[in-house]
């Protein structure tokens, strides 16, 4: 069995991150997912007045393994977190030596990704794992 981490955030629930996730499944039948869903930017903890960057994750995260289960994938456990995604993403390979087979990593368009700012992809590549960047042109959110 092979365990792809799955990073996203507010676009967890994106057409692209599904249409990849497929792809990664008929590449690898075997393959169950983990999801990985940091906190927000702070200012849209304003706009989602949530009363934690913590809860706009966890609410993300929620909906986004639900709707990946529905669709028939298997998410093994889900993590979520306040840390920024750089952290995030060290500390869970770290956590779990071995447990992955790679990533996939879900962000906007670089003009408009928070993402861009912590080197998530280059440090997503150092890992030594497969590497999938699904970007969401549409730039879908869950409300």
């Amino acid at each position: 069995m092979s365990t792809y981490l799955v990073v996203s955030n507010h676009i967890a629930e994106s057409h692209e991150l599904t249409r990849a996730l497929y792809r990664t499944r008929t590449a690898d039948p075997s393959a169950d997912f983990v999801l990985l869903v940091p906190a927000p930017p702070a200012a849209r903890l304003s706009l989602a007045h949530e009363s934690s960057l913590r809860d706009v994750s966890r609410r993300v995260a929620t909906r986004a393994a639900s709707s990946l289960r529905d669709a028939g994938f298997t998410i093994r456990w889900t993590v979520v977190t306040d840390a920024t995604p750089l952290v995030a993403l060290e500390t869970e390979v770290r956590d779990h030596p071995g447990e992955y087979t790679g990533l996939v990593v879900a962000t906007l368009p670089e003009q408009r990704s928070h993402w861009h700012d912590y080197y998530l992809l280059r440090q997503a590549e150092s890992l030594g794992l497969t590497l999938d960047h699904v970007v969401d042109e549409a730039g879908y959110a869950v409300a």
